[in-house]
């Protein structure tokens, strides 16, 4: 049977196992070229460890033994691959069609649920492999998709005993208002109860590494997004391929094991016992072909007669669901990229060659001399090898012949110093291209003798020089976040629980397709996945504290939040620091009222808006206490003053201003009047309170 020929235009299964032949042999030297690449990255050397290699030293196979290597690329990739993918990155997302009023909100939303399926899927983490692909081999890959699984399990009896007596309750309301059971219908009612129950166990995006040997594609491919089809090599054990009810029943019985992936000294020992490899060994390579021109999927092995599996692709969105992340590139007519390793490739091979040299020079140190045979006995011989101090050794010297002219130490020749001086500069060499200053590099030397100012000029150069592997990061992670906010809008079930980390504490929320519905750009904030340097981190968290929080609080603004990003930028914690102490009241402030216990004013009541118009002051007016106090009190305080009870400014003068206040501000239930008015008491509560005072 022919399949795939049924619809026109559709890729033949000849011919997607013919294009993924000639692919796989045009990547073979590309492979090999990978591999010496990634040789020198873990160990300096361009080549691969071989049992030879590590039978020559024992116990410890450590590789600068006997391969003779410094390696200088590793401290130094390593240094680039953590400064610009360390954090999760910070998306901004714009809406750019449907109803404008609905997806404005949508998009705060749909933010929320993109950083939410991010770091449940941990892509951060995907992300950080992906770049140390991209900077040794050039080119780095990952797929987007979703994942579902559900698991069927039997209900215990008690579960099915609770929903059959549910059953038959309901059934018996019935029958109480239509007069008469129905024994059949009440049968069928309990013959639906289910005795099995479905419980998914996965339902959301993922994002899985995949190996850049694993991916192929066309022969003029130029970018992911616009090519024809895309391959993808992917290693199963042979029982789960079998199991996959999904795959085609036939197609499973012809699975052909791999047997590469096992071990050679295993494969022997089974067949020198003529036994086949267990199952725990048995593995099967198959390829994902995706057919980016019709939008179909299949799943099969090289030279098997039929697919696995063929079909549409599931996903509605229109991107391949694998997502390339690129280097350099030669330019944009080419697919695959070049990474920087191999730019500094020959440095590090010729600085192999340069301590080679070193490391023969090393060993001919030691004293050598010419003897005269004459005098040369096994005892000379062994006292002159050995490392024994203070020795004497006897010779016998022929008649008139000087020492000098029977031993004569030999004189050994330094390593010239171009040797170490051409080491410095291959190692400045290295630094210079992959942008790397001795300050990152963490020279001490340097950073004492270069000023502050030449300092930060550097930083934003080498800044300057890392932002195109910032932006390869930054674009990888917006073809991410826009396939994985694709499969939301398209799988997302109702009422889906969501939680967002606002500013005040974490919040759960339902979720459902519409709340995310609408067409949106989604960018990577520039920066967002760089690391910052500790120390320039606390910098900035001292400028927060003694310049941001300060202008905050001027403007009216709550400056906490900005107190805690500050706090937490010098490295502390602030749920520790920022605790704030529970009020004591004073013993002497034990019986007042809270805002009088704080040093607060009293809030205005009716009473005080009548008389005074709001809050009093801290010391009442003349004419507040010549108003209030009764003009017989006015005399019986002032005594016999021809005839005159005194000016307002006299009465003022005799209130001592504590009693003043205590006149004027409202008391409950301390001898006021219901009202809390000094106007509602009588005369003999007046004349109390002021002989209480000492006044009368």
């Amino acid at each position: 049977m022919a399949y795939g020929k049924d619809k026109k235009g559709l890729y033949s299964f000849t011919d997607k196992q013919a294009a993924l032949r000639d692919a796989i042999r045009r990547m073979e030297p590309v492979h090999q070229h990978w591999q010496m690449l990634e040789s020198l990255y873990r160990t300096g050397a361009q080549r691969e460890i071989t049992q030879l290699d590590l039978n020559r030293i024992l116990p410890f196979p450590i590789p600068g033994a006997f391969l003779r290597t410094v390696n200088m690329l590793l401290p130094h990739l390593t240094l680039v691959i953590n400064s610009i993918a360390a954090r999760d990155p910070k998306f901004v997302i714009t809406p750019v069609g449907g109803d404008p009023a609905v997806v404005e909100q949508n998009s705060a939303i749909a933010r929320a649920v993109l950083d939410y399926f991010w770091k449940r899927s941990d892509a951060t983490s995907v992300l950080r492999d992906m770049t140390q692909d991209m900077i040794i081999t050039g080119n780095a890959f990952c797929k987007v998709g979703w994942s579902y699984s559900a698991d069927t399990r039997d209900r215990t009896d008690e579960e099915i005993a609770v929903d059959a007596q549910e059953v038959l309750e309901a059934a018996a309301e019935i029958g109480v208002e239509e007069g008469e059971l129905n024994e059949d219908y009440v049968n069928e009612m309990l013959e639906a109860v289910a005795v099995t129950e479905q419980r998914v166990e996965v339902d959301e995006p993922y994002v899985e590494y995949v190996s850049p040997y694993d991916v192929y594609v066309p022969a003029d491919a130029r970018r992911m997004n616009t090519l024809r089809w895309v391959a993808q090599r992917i290693r199963l054990p042979k029982d789960e391929v079998e199991n996959n009810e999904l795959f085609d029943a036939k197609a499973r019985k012809e699975l052909t094991v791999d047997s590469g992936y096992a071990d050679i000294a295993t494969i022997n020992q089974y067949e020198m016992q003529e036994q086949g490899l267990p199952s725990a060994f048995a593995y099967v390579t198959i390829y994902e072909f995706y057919d980016m021109r019709n939008r179909t999927m299949c799943i099969f092995q090289l030279d098997s007669d039929r697919p696995l599996y063929e079909g549409d692709i599931p996903y509605a969105h229109r991107y391949p669901p694998i997502v390339h992340m690129r280097n350099f590139s030669d330019g944009g007519s080419t697919f695959w990229g070049f990474g920087d390793v191999e730019n500094v490739a020959g440095i590090q091979l010729m600085l192999n060659e340069i301590m080679v040299a070193e490391i023969n020079d090393l060993k001919r140190v030691g004293n050598k001399y010419f003897i005269n045979k004459k005098v040369l006995t096994p005892e000379l011989s062994k006292a002159l090898q050995e490392a024994k101090a203070d020795q004497i050794i006897p010779v016998d010297l022929p008649a008139n012949i000087p020492m000098s002219d029977v031993l004569q130490p030999v004189q050994r020749l330094a390593t010239p110093s171009d040797n170490y001086v051409m080491e410095d500069k291959m190692q400045g060499y290295v630094q210079q291209i992959l942008g790397i200053s001795d300050l990152q590099a963490g020279s001490i030397s340097s950073a004492s003798r270069v000023p502050a100012a030449a300092v930060q000029s550097q930083m934003g150069a080498q800044t300057t020089r890392a932002m195109e592997k910032t932006v390869n990061v930054e674009r990888a992670s917006r073809e991410i976040a826009t396939r994985m906010l694709a499969l939301c809008q398209q799988f997302l079930d109702d009422n889906r629980a969501v939680r967002i980390a606002g500013p005040n504490a974490p919040t759960w929320f339902n979720v459902t397709p519409e709340d995310i519905d609408g067409e949106f750009s989604i960018e990577a904030e520039g920066g967002s996945t760089q690391s910052i340097n500790p120390a320039q981190r606390a910098q900035q968290g001292l400028d927060i504290l003694n310049n941001i929080v300060p202008a905050l609080a001027n403007f009216g603004y709550d400056p906490q939040n900005a107190m805690r990003m500050a706090i937490s930028y010098l490295g502390l914690n602030p749920d520790h620091l920022l605790v704030r102490p529970e009020p004591q009241p004073q013993p002497e402030q034990a019986g007042m009222p809270p805002e009088m216990a704080q040093g607060q004013p009293p809030a205005p009541t009716a009473s005080m808006v009548e008389l005074g118009g709001g809050v009093p002051s801290a010391e009442p007016t003349p004419e507040e206490l010549a108003a209030l106090l009764p003009p017989d009190v006015a005399a019986q305080i002032l005594g016999p003053m021809d005839g005159d009870t005194g000016s307002p400014e006299e009465l003022a003068s005799l209130v001592p201003p504590d009693v003043a206040e205590q006149i004027l501000a409202p008391m409950e239930g301390g001898g006021m009047g219901p009202s809390g008015d000094i106007s509602d008491l009588t005369e003999d509560e007046l004349e109390a309170l002021l002989a209480e005072e000492g006044l009368l």
